[in-house]
């Protein structure tokens, strides 16, 4: 793996020694480059680093978030991660490895290093902050996390499609934000944090410091909060789903698990997705079943507050387009369709679709079979259904050429695995996704 290290450095000559000599070997077996960015330095930073010889880059504006992206841009598309480090030896950097570790594993796409603090490593300041920050992020979005980390690391992927432009000490915040705003996956391994080598901060270590950090955290809460803040629009989550009855639901697993077993299982499937997606403080959620004629017995199995409307159509095709339509007339503004076979779709994925949705027309996830098992519109789109091979390895290849053809824009979350076969079941017993009885 290509492994990019940022150092962002304001003022940090006498601890840069003892942090570069703890950076040899640090990831053995890997390509590593180290970027560190002299941020308005007033100092001997940059001189000191490149004598070190370390690869360097300078950044005239102050912020934290100025000096990681001058450092990201020397390092363009060369990494597949990028992690974190401060200057000030707080953090060992061989503490580079366990934050890789889970994204090297396909477990996460952030690591954060959450703090182990020795005693007046941090700040009261500092720690008032950080749970502040944190309050804001569980009360808003529904993250919990127990810290505002800035040792971290992430695919660079990932990274992109943060669209990260902070550039102060809101940085962190943010990433942590849009990760949730995202539905990236993301991991915390507890680090242990000094005291800094050398030095005094540039935040915590003063009054006004700490007076426009935490002025910063209000801002970019503010700023993501208002964005996408519930009742701004609405968005509507049509959930696609079967009567669970043997020898009709999963047809497909039968032959490993028996008529039963598959319906069972699609029972278990179904109603875990009803029970993730029913949050009304974000979007509203309605049910499409099938067949037409089963509404009363559909209602007494999920036994759920949300509209019910049968699947109609001669296909699967004209189904959705329905679906769609009837939502957008019904004053939707935003429609996210899902279905029922896909263990590891969850609320934070169906998050991601929606914010998604703000830059693009149109928002595909892609099922690991060559299907899809999230589809997304900000608007119709005509044609969209028109032609595609159903139960086939080819249907989103041909979504994707609709989507073209219309001259829409689309956007792809990461690819999940439907369960149809035996393989798959196997793979997301493998996986974790799918753990208990069936």
């Amino acid at each position: 793996m290509r492994v990019g290290v940022v150092i962002p450095a304001r003022d940090e000559a006498e601890a840069l020694p003892r942090v570069f000599a703890r950076l040899p070997g640090l990831l053995d077996g890997d390509e590593t480059r180290v970027v560190l960015c002299a941020n308005a330095c007033r100092d001997r930073t940059a001189a000191v680093a490149r004598d070190l010889g370390m690869e360097v880059v300078e950044e005239p504006q102050p912020g934290y978030g100025a000096a990681c992206r001058r450092a990201l841009e020397r390092l363009g598309s060369w990494p597949d991660a990028a992690v974190f480090l401060d200057a000030d030896g707080s953090c060992n950097p061989s503490a580079v490895r366990a934050l890789l570790d889970p994204i090297r594993r396909g477990e996460a796409d952030l690591v954060l290093g959450s703090r182990d603090a020795a005693p007046g490593s941090m700040t009261l300041t500092q720690r008032w902050g950080t749970q502040l920050a944190l309050l804001l992020l569980r009360l808003r979005w529904g993250v919990r996390a127990a810290d505002l980390a800035p040792a971290r690391a992430i695919r660079r992927e990932a990274l992109e499609r943060l669209h990260m432009d902070d550039r102060t000490w809101g940085w962190t915040f943010q990433m942590q934000i849009q990760a949730a705003r995202h539905g990236l996956r993301v991991r915390e391994v507890r680090l242990p944090w000094a005291r800094r080598v050398a030095g005094r901060s540039k935040i915590s270590g003063t009054a006004l410091g700490a007076a426009r950090a935490g002025a910063r955290i209000l801002w970019t809460f503010a700023r993501y909060a208002l964005r996408s803040s519930p009742g701004a629009s609405r968005d509507l989550v049509v959930v696609f789903l079967k009567e669970p009855v043997p020898g009709r639901a999963k047809t497909r697993l039968a032959p490993w698990i028996g008529d039963e077993g598959a319906a069972r299982l699609y029972r278990r499937l179904a109603e875990d997705t009803v029970l993730e997606l029913r949050r009304p403080a974000e979007w509203e959620t309605e049910i499409r079943f099938d067949p037409p004629e089963a509404e009363e017995r559909v209602a007494a199995w999920l036994c759920q507050p949300l509209p019910l409307r049968p699947q109609l159509g001669d296909d699967l095709g004209e189904r959705l387009e329905q679906a769609i339509s009837e939502g957008f007339a019904r004053g939707a503004t935003r429609v996210v369709v899902v279905g029922t076979d896909c263990p590891a779709l969850t609320a934070a994925t169906v998050r991601a679709a929606f914010t998604a949705l703000e830059e693009a027309e149109v928002v595909l996830g892609p099922a690991a079979d060559g299907g899809f098992y999230l589809l997304g519109l900000r608007r119709p789109v005509a044609g969209l259904f028109s032609n595609i091979p159903w139960s086939t390895a080819d249907v989103a290849a041909a979504i994707r050429e609709r989507i073209r053809a219309a001259g829409s824009t689309l956007q792809e979350l990461r690819v999940l695995r439907d369960i149809d076969t035996g393989d798959d079941l196997a793979a997301a017993e493998r996986e974790g996704v799918l753990a208990g009885p069936r």
